[in-house]
């Protein structure tokens, strides 16, 4: 599972480097802020009484990229077979939550397959090789 979570890793990384020419409709900002790396409170700050409710809201984002959660929930997703979260919030509900299930069953067997015909074939050379 830790490779398909790398797999995914690259594959989100990859679109998010590429939102322009796949036509994502993401601002630049927004996938910079997936992709950076860097916690949003700068290293050393003192952290004022202005600065600590920034703190209490953002104090559990990770300091690592966003875009390996945005995987995980991915893998997890597929892993489970539906979305995982709810919809409860969004209007569009139930309806969008079926098809992102559909769809995610679907893909995701499809990106799993694919995974596994790879380590087959790389075990098979390594086989002939040795």
């Amino acid at each position: 599972m830790d490779r398909l979570r790398d797999c995914l890793e690259e594959m989100v990384k990859f679109t998010l480097d590429c939102r322009v020419e796949l036509d994502l409709e993401l601002t630049d900002d927004f996938c910079f802020g997936l992709l950076c790396g860097e916690s949003i409170l700068l290293d050393g700050e003192r952290i004022e009484s202005s600065s600590h409710a920034l703190l209490h809201r953002f104090g559990g984002v990770p300091d690592y990229p966003l875009y390996k959660l945005i995987a995980l929930g991915l893998l997890k997703s597929i892993d489970s077979g539906s979305v995982c979260g709810t919809f409860e919030n969004i209007s569009l509900g139930k309806e969008r939550e079926d098809e992102w299930s559909k769809l995610i069953n679907q893909k995701g067997s499809e990106l799993v397959n694919v995974r596994q015909s790879q380590s087959f074939i790389l075990q098979k050379i390594t086989f002939l090789i040795d």
